[in-house]
């Protein structure tokens, strides 16, 4: 699949409450690039499993098929959208479980 590297206005709140737990101005720019990659794959990956437990069995082969295709992020997106019944409500919960692992992880002053 090939992975598209952009920023949206809408994860700004987002990556400031990252900095902000974390302390990632304490970091080099390049650092906190590294971090910030690092935590959008892990929540894009872990998005991807919440989409994948709501799929049916056949829904989760043409999933699989897709990726091997190696398709766009906006295409797969569109497939998700189409599959997934609340996709909103799992990204939400996504979100929401990421952002209590970084308060818990901005706790611990990791240096």
């Amino acid at each position: 699949m090939k992975k598209q590297h952009h920023s949206s206005s809408n994860s700004q709140p987002f990556i400031d409450m990252v900095f902000s737990m974390l302390h990632l101005s304490d970091y080099t720019s390049e650092q906190q690039e590294q971090l910030l990659d690092s935590f959008s794959a892990i929540l894009f990956e872990d998005l991807i499993m919440r989409f994948i437990v709501q799929m049916s069995s056949s829904e989760r082969t043409e999933f699989y098929s897709l990726l091997d295709q190696d398709i766009s992020e906006e295409d797969l997106i569109s497939f998700i959208k189409k599959k997934v019944l609340d996709v909103d409500r799992a990204t939400q919960e996504a979100l929401q479980d990421f952002t209590k692992e970084v308060a818990e992880l901005g706790a611990l002053k990791i240096h």
